[in-house]
């Protein structure tokens, strides 16, 4: 948790809170740990996989479940 940004961290604590559903916080911060990699990565899909220690599949994955 000490690798977390202060910022994600407070607003964790914030949205479980408010909505108590731990799975639906978890998809959403992994997306955004995803958008936070490719920003970083100038969109480079690999290297943000990469980055991230995940594969390129499961980063394609995980930016599909924010879409509706």
């Amino acid at each position: 948790m000490e690798h977390f940004p202060s910022q994600l961290l407070h607003q964790a604590d914030a949205e479980l809170k408010s909505s108590g559903n731990m799975d639906a916080l978890l998809r959403a911060y992994s997306v955004r740990l995803v958008e936070h990699a490719l920003e970083r990565c100038k969109g480079h899909k690999t290297a943000a996989a990469k980055a991230l220690g995940i594969s390129r599949a499961t980063l394609y994955r995980l930016l599909a479940q924010d879409r509706p």
